[in-house]
Parts: C-alpha cells; structure tokens; sequence
C-alpha cells in the first residue's frame, strides 16, 4: 500500500516528487491530511497500530514528571494517545505549520503547541535546550529529510541530559519516490 500525496506538500514531476511543503494550504483545504487521526481512511490502521507501538515503548522508558515534546504534531493526535500510555509530565507540540497549530489548540486545549520549524536555528525560545526528557519525531523524516543534520542538532539540543530522542518512520511499500 502506497499513502496518497497531499496536495501542497509535493509536486510530481513524474518519475520524481519534489518538496514544495505548502503546510497551511494543506491543513486549509483537508479537514484531516493523510487521515493523520486514525478516524477513517486507506491509513487508518497504520496510523493506529504505529501509534499504539510508540506509546508502548515510551511508556516502558518514561516514568513520571518531565517535558515531552513531539516535532511536526499536526493536529496533535499522536500526542493524545502517548498522554494516555505515559501518565505524568506535560506535552507540547511543534509544527511548522500555524495553521496546523492552531487547530491542534482547539482540539486538544489541555497540550501546548507551538510553531517553529525544527530544521531552523530560530526555534520557539520557550521551548527552551536542555528542557525535555523525550523528543519525538514521528512520520517527518519525509519534511525534513534535506536538513536532517539540522533537525537532529536542534532535536539533541533541546533534550536534557539522558533525554530520548524517539523517531518513527515507515516507509511504504511501492517505489520511493522522494
């Protein structure tokens, strides 16, 4: 199974996809962009099971008070279910997308999100370094793929000493394209 492009995040070319990245055009025009809640979709179970498989092993690794971070939130909905495997400590999220934040705010008030691209030197400052226990990156190495070396820098700079840096990524079956 291969996922459906988003519109606005690459630009076929035919044998090749380039990056284009139109984030808020995306979370504009889609109510729920790759069916990122799990709620319906060609997606839906992945998500689900991807999910499940990251709360479970974070919940093994992270006990009690903390911050915890997820890079590239979206609408938030991988951080819900990691609150509800990992009792204790407080979540924020990160999007590059202020549209993406904004609706991940309405959705889940009780998280703090913030906008900031992670592959940038210009991260929200009240996300602080060496302020979090555990950095996710969950399903972005796609969107970050052509400054990872930045991504990562900035991901190890924020975490405090003996912090996790967590990253999920699947790559689907078919041909890769990007």
């Amino acid at each position: 199974m291969s996922a459906p492009q988003p519109k606005g995040i690459f630009r076929d070319l035919g044998r090749s996809l380039e990056f284009v990245g139109d984030f808020d055009g995306l979370y504009r025009s889609e109510a729920d962009p790759w069916g990122q809640s799990g709620a319906h979709g060609p997606m839906a179970s992945y998500y689900a099971a991807s999910r499940n498989r990251l709360a479970t092993a974070l919940a093994g690794h992270l006990r009690g008070a903390g911050e915890r971070l997820e890079v590239g939130c979206g609408h938030g909905h991988v951080l819900t279910q990691i609150n509800n495997a990992v009792r204790g400590g407080r979540w924020h999220g990160l999007d590059v997308s202020p549209e993406a934040i904004e609706q991940a705010q309405a959705l889940y008030p009780a998280f703090e999100f913030h906008v900031g691209d992670i592959t940038s030197p210009l991260i929200p400052a009240e996300l602080g370094c060496s302020r979090f226990d555990a950095v996710i990156l969950s399903q972005v190495l796609w969107y970050v793929l052509e400054a990872i070396d930045d991504a990562v820098c900035h991901c190890k700079a924020m975490l405090r000493r003996g912090g996790i840096l967590v990253v999920s990524q699947a790559f689907l079956r078919g041909p890769q394209r990007y």
